[in-house]
């Protein structure tokens, strides 16, 4: 029976051991995945590192850029010729405007005048026709 016990006893010991260094290989693997993530991660952040040096970049030159375009419309409109133009421009606009009005009040006009004619023509077809027989 002693004999019994100490074949169990192995078979135990065995039993944990191939555990443990199954539960060893595992840990391995997680402290590889995890190392793969931390890897992933600081190269995550690097890349955003990069990311906003380049949009800060990208927005200090489109500051420059704005303030140039602001500059120069502000050269722009101190020209006396400038307001000239635009008052010349804003009356033409307005006198287009007037134009396109009273175009549009015409065309009414002579659509209704074409229906009216329309209905003459009907009008006088069907009294024709009725002369006729």
């Amino acid at each position: 029976q002693a004999e019994k016990v100490e074949v169990e006893l192995r078979a135990t010991r065995e039993e944990r051991e191939e555990e443990a260094y199954e539960e060893r290989a595992l840990r391995e693997e997680l402290d590889a995945i995890w190392a793969e993530v931390d890897a992933e991660v600081a190269e995550e952040e690097a890349l955003s590192e990069e990311e906003q040096l380049l949009l800060c970049s990208e927005l200090q030159t489109a500051t420059r850029e704005v303030s140039s375009l602001r500059q120069a419309v502000n050269q722009f409109q101190s020209d006396p010729d400038f307001n000239m133009d635009l008052s010349a421009w804003d009356s033409e606009e307005n006198e287009l405007r007037r134009t396109e009005a009273s175009m549009r009040r015409e065309e009414s006009r002579l659509e209704a005048e074409i229906t009216e004619l329309t209905a003459a023509l009907t009008t006088a077809d069907e009294d024709l026709a009725k002369e006729e027989r």
